[in-house]
């Protein structure tokens, strides 16, 4: 008895851990542009009193319809920022996506997995017949949250994941444990259909299951094929009501019936498909290992498990599936509709295979784990409460407020929301994340804009622009806006960090503001120095170091300049100086090894080429400069490796 108390209580800690676990993966730096104009919507909603249905926030599209659907999300956003700030919010995104995964977790026990370790999930069948379930049940839960993960930011999407939890959750109450609260779905669907446009989503599970269920009684009645648990007659009929009175409660919203087209709409216009990342197929980089991870997990679990499978599981996969795979936006969807299933059938495999005794080390293993995460927790979380550093133009927005800088502007689609926020309506933008404001025409003539290409000065002069505030994005595609703007005389650059680049009009009112601020010989984004005009370089960067001392690309591009005069001493200090406040540069790294090499000092140059290597694998040019570092220390089969690797390397691209 006392081993099996104690393999209990190591279970209970370990659910403690796995949740835990959970909550600091959710609980990350906020990251994400379009939280800010939900933010400040929320602000405006407050303090007018009034929802906006024309847009209020950009030059470009100003007084065109705007279905705001998440209105909702950002009175709560505003509201709790307003109450106790910033990190408040992050930690209930946190707090959110735990309670939906322990929803989750929940439905596995409907499911027939005994997630705890003292009792059954039915009666009859005693917990020792089960008790496996719990590990199975968390590794599921686990490898969920790994998927979902890359999804789990600040926005009004975070709802929907709990919602949709939610509504499974009562669903699967309603079909295996014939509890009936199905009552509450459509008083759900009143704050659902305010919150986010993902509500559609409470449709889709509810036509499943109106579908699914119906054909496994008609199978059953009229062919006598059991294709999986039946609801009766009555039952089905009850839940063709409820899903009824869902859709009417689903226009209980500002927008009424046009929060059911928003979808449509933004799936209807190719341009926001293919521009859009989270509309895009998901693909096979890193980021989405787990889900296909998952994938084929679940596959080859309902394989093996060799029960045949409920028809409802099988359409809630298949749906799934489909949707998540044409569209990253849906993996939250194919998380929740598969956990369940993936965690039943994993049950059914492990219990056919092996049963796991209680352990004596079990409950001090269990506890150990739960003090390290815990430990994690208290030094990792404090630094997660905040804005992600040197993601959002914030020194370039106070200068533009400190020197009252006016007239329209055009920005980058994600500083979009992060600009509505900090400086409306002194400023309004040229876009944001708001598709269907701007439409299609907008947007394509933003993009034509921000690739530079012939048209880009007329369309700036059409809108007016007079500050034009831009990123380092797409620096292998050249030349680009960057490039047009330094190179024509028509516009000037006033102020830049390490992650901007501000110009303004060459106009005559803006005369008193180029001479005071102008950059005329350095250009931050230049792809060289100009050696004619090296003191007149120095001098604009040490200018800006005196005006900013924690901008790394100043140290960077100061050494680089050294470099160019042969004051190799200065270089390395100014490298230096920038790894220690951008450690993570791979160019950096790559530049101060050169510099090391050039003086001879072979020994330092390498470990330097490996760091930059180990932040850039796939650039020739660093594997050969290594390599020419190693044949200069007298390591000819290690030069001989990565002379290889830069062939291949150039090979390949």
């Amino acid at each position: 008895m006392r081993k099996e108390a104690l393999d209990n209580s190591a279970k209970y800690l370990l659910i403690i851990s796995v949740f835990l676990l959970v909550f600091n993966l959710a609980c990350f730096t906020l990251r994400n542009d379009d939280f800010f104009h939900y933010l400040r919507t929320g602000q405006y909603i407050l303090e007018t009193k009034t929802i906006p249905h024309k847009d209020i926030f950009s030059h470009t599209a100003s007084n065109r319809p705007w279905i705001n659907h998440g209105w909702l999300s950002g009175v709560t956003f505003y509201s709790l920022h307003h109450l106790a700030g910033l990190k408040s919010l992050i930690l209930l995104k946190a707090f959110i996506a735990t309670l939906a995964f322990f929803i989750l977790f929940r439905i596995m026990r409907h499911r027939g997995v005994n997630i705890y370790p003292d009792r059954a999930p039915f009666k009859g069948l005693q917990p020792s017949e089960a008790s496996n379930g719990v590990y199975l049940a968390l590794g599921v839960i686990l490898l969920a949250a790994f998927v979902v993960y890359p999804r789990l930011r600040l926005r009004p999407l975070i709802f929907s994941f709990l919602f949709l939890s939610l509504f499974y959750y009562i669903l699967h109450s309603f079909q295996y444990r014939k509890r009936n609260l199905l009552f509450f779905l459509p008083l759900l669907m009143i704050p659902w259909a305010n919150l986010h446009a993902g509500f559609l989503a409470g449709f889709i599970i509810l036509f499943i299951f109106c579908f699914a269920e119906s054909t496994k009684l008609g199978m059953k009645k009229y062919f006598n094929r059991d294709w999986g648990s039946i609801l009766s007659g009555k039952e089905l009929r009850l839940l063709f009501i409820i899903t009824f009175l869902v859709i009417l409660t689903s226009l209980v919203n500002v927008y009424g019936y046009q929060a059911l087209s928003y979808s449509f709409q933004l799936t209807g216009k190719e341009i926001f498909m293919e521009r859009v990342s989270e509309w895009r197929p998901i693909d096979f980089s890193k980021i989405f290992y787990p889900y296909w991870i998952m994938f084929g997990l679940t596959i080859l679990a309902l394989i093996l498990s060799r029960r045949k499978i409920d028809f409802t599981d099988l359409v809630l996969f298949l749906v799934a599936s489909c949707l998540s795979l044409s569209s990253r936006r849906h993996i939250e969807l194919f998380v929740i509709f598969t956990s369940p299933i993936l965690a039943k059938h994993l049950d059914i495999i492990f219990k056919k295979r092996m049963t796991f005794r209680p352990k004596t080390w079990l409950f001090p293993a269990s506890l150990t784990i739960l003090i390290l995460i815990v430990t994690w927790t208290a030094i990792h979380l404090p630094s997660q409460l905040r804005i992600k550093e040197r993601l959002f133009p914030d020194k370039a927005v106070n200068f533009i407020e400190k020197n009252n800088l006016s007239g329209n502007l055009f920005n980058p689609s994600g500083w979009g929301g992060y600009l509505i926020w900090k400086s409306y309506p002194e400023c309004k933008v040229f876009i944001d994340g708001r598709c269907l404001v701007y439409g299609e025409r907008i947007y394509e003539e933003y993009g034509a804009i921000f690739r530079g290409e012939s048209a880009w000065e007329n369309l700036l002069d059409r809108y007016r622009v007079n500050l034009v505030l831009i990123d380092y994005s797409g620096k292998h595609s050249r030349p680009n806006l960057r490039d047009r703007l330094w190179e024509d005389r028509d516009w000037r650059l006033i102020y830049w960090d390490d992650n901007t680049l501000l110009y303004i009009k060459n106009l005559p009112q803006n005369q008193a503001l180029i001479h005071r601020f102008g950059y005329h010989f350095l250009n931050p984004d230049g792809e060289r120095i100009d050696v004619e005009k090296i003191e007149q370089v120095i001098k604009e960067l040490k200018r800006k170091l005196i005006e900013d001392p924690s901008s790394f690309l100043a140290h960077h591009l100061l050494g680089m300049t050294y470099g160019e005069e042969g004051e190799l001493d200065l270089a390395i200090e100014e490298f230096q100086e920038a790894l220690k406040l951008g450690p993570d540069d791979a160019t950096i790294h790559s530049n101060l090894a050169v510099a090391y090499f050039k003086k001879g000092l072979f020994v330092l140059a390498i470990p330097e080429f490996r760091k930059a290597l180990s932040l850039n694998p796939d650039s020739a040019e660093i594997h050969f400069n290594l390599a020419r570092s190693y044949l200069e220390a007298n390591m000819p089969k290690e030069a001989k490796i990565e002379f290889k690797k830069a062939l291949s390397k150039r090979e390949t691209r």
